[in-house]
């Protein structure tokens, strides 16, 4: 392991009751490639456990300590609270032993009662550990609760400025994407400018069908009252349409992440009106009306495709601004279709 460790610097963060020191060091990783890594090592010195017992009484001494990091911590809970919790937990117990044992013993004969053992204790373990987890999820619940509570009032209160910021209608149309990554002063062999830039940018042809898919989405629920366009635009309205409650706090367009998916879903009803019904697979009779309606799924299995197709070029055509690939300026130019994406 030595040979894979080579270290650039040490330094002494902190000695006051132990030491603290942060340490600069290159790894060589199973491809060979090295890379710098920074680490930070807590030192208290060597240790060992001991846990003194008496034998004649059969006791172990444990000794009460003040501990800063415990008081500290907030578990969000009362150690009262945490005591109820426990005796809720385990009040049930005895019923349940009871009612089980009882159980796994009726109709079965004296000599063969030592068989039901395996299944009591199953059946005590399993209940147990039902038990054990209804206390952990009280717990966990009440954490997840206050964590979400602390994320509200963080981003309630989040009005700072940001050059990349952007309001839930632009998002629609990929009116401000993020930049993740743009280095500077970059040439090729024959000196000539070269763009790398990440853009956080969804496939526009496709992200410009959200607005009107969603409308579309509004209309088979009026006039089809259709289950599925119901579905996508309760999610809409969910994973977009709350954002708009407060206009003012700093917002950024990877905040529709979670949505996108339904979008995507609402496209997909779109084609799948465009596209039209499979006339045979609905019992259709064969004649001149059918003969139409075979015509007009095939021009719209033709829209679709070609819509499709254009997707999939286009994702092509931005790859390169998703991923950093090196791009003459009038390359990455092509790709900047508006002046906010830069």
């Amino acid at each position: 392991m030595q040979d894979r460790i080579r270290i650039r610097s040490v330094e002494v963060l902190s000695d006051e009751w132990a030491v603290l020191k942060k340490t600069v060091f290159d790894y060589r990783r199973n491809d060979g490639a090295w890379e710098t890594q920074i680490r930070q090592t807590y030192d208290r010195g060597d240790g060992a456990v001991i846990l003194p017992y008496d034998r004649e009484r059969g006791t172990v001494l444990l000794v009460r300590q003040f501990r800063y990091a415990a008081y500290v911590t907030n578990l969000q809970m009362s150690f009262s609270q945490a005591s109820w919790l426990r005796v809720i937990q385990m009040l049930p117990l005895p019923f349940c032993f009871i009612s089980i044992t009882n159980a796994a013993y009726i109709g079965l004969p004296k000599r063969e009662s030592n068989q039901v053992a395996g299944l009591i204790n199953f059946a005590r373990n399993i209940g147990g550990s039902v038990l054990i987890a209804i206390t952990n999820a009280q717990v966990t619940t009440r954490s997840l609760w206050h964590q979400h509570a602390e994320w509200l009032t963080f981003h309630n209160n989040l009005s700072t400025p940001h050059p990349w910021e952007s309001g839930p209608w632009s998002w629609l149309v990929d009116g401000r994407p993020i930049l993740l990554w743009n280095p500077q002063k970059l040439t090729d062999a024959a000196g000539e400018q070269v763009v790398r830039y990440i853009l956080m940018v969804g496939t526009p042809v496709l992200w410009f069908a959200f607005a009107p898919a969603t409308l579309w989405l509004l209309w088979r629920i009026v006039a089809r009252r259709d289950p599925a366009a119901l579905t996508v635009a309760v999610a809409i309205a969910a994973g977009w349409g709350t954002w708009f409650i407060n206009l003012d706090r700093t917002m950024f367009i990877f905040y529709m992440a979670p949505v996108v998916p339904f979008f995507v879903l609402a496209v997909v009803l779109v084609l799948q009106d465009v596209l039209g019904r499979d006339v045979h697979a609905d019992g259709g009779v064969e004649g001149a009306g059918d003969d139409a309606a075979v015509f007009r799924r095939q021009v719209g299995l033709g829209v679709v495709c070609g819509y499709v197709a254009v997707v999939a070029a286009t994702f092509v055509f931005f790859w390169p601004v998703l991923t950093g690939q090196p791009l003459s300026h009038i390359e990455w130019m092509h790709r900047m279709w508006f002046p906010s994406w830069f």
